[in-house]
């Protein structure tokens, strides 16, 4: 990656809280730290997210006879709720979930998403096919904008704006 030396001058109280952001491991020092908070906020950062909830998952059975995978519960949510929750406290606010099987007791569990501080948006899934036709089919929403996608029976606990600008860092 090309870099550019730079000369800035910061007053004593700003520059404070650039060194807030030095770890010593994600933020090496002060210059990375000043690269790091401008790209946070010059960047176009992902604002929309894609979960993908339609599988019939059949090695969850019997569980999911009358439930989908993505509500089986776990330690007290539903499956995917930690994964809305994972994305709201990120930022996300606009959240596309993909119903198939089951999908009427998702909808049902989560409406608008406004109980739980965003707004979701279900697609129907027309044909199970795997990954792709679902994005497809959400491309009309998602609009050549950044977006995260993630599968709505899984439990991540990652920084999610980070896994993203590493992403675009590596010109993905």
């Amino acid at each position: 990656m090309d870099r550019n030396r730079l000369t800035i001058t910061l007053k004593k109280d700003l520059l404070a809280l650039i060194d807030e952001v030095i770890d010593g491991t994600r933020i090496r020092n002060r210059s990375h730290a000043i690269e790091y908070l401008l790209s946070q906020s010059l960047k176009p950062q992902a604002n929309k997210a894609f979960i993908l909830a339609a599988g019939r998952g059949v090695n969850m059975r019997p569980f999911n006879y009358e439930i989908p995978k993505t509500l089986i519960p776990a330690k007290g949510k539903h499956i995917i709720e930690y994964s809305i929750e994972q994305l709201r406290e990120s930022g996300f606010k606009d959240i596309y979930i993909l119903v198939g099987h089951l999908g009427e007791k998702i909808v049902a569990h989560f409406g608008d998403g406004s109980r739980f501080g965003v707004k979701i948006t279900y697609l129907k899934e027309k044909k199970e096919h795997g990954t792709a036709a679902p994005l497809r089919q959400a491309s009309q929403y998602l609009k050549r904008t950044p977006f995260v996608m993630m599968y709505g029976d899984i439990l991540i606990d990652i920084n999610i704006r980070d896994f993203g600008e590493f992403h675009q860092s590596h010109g993905h």
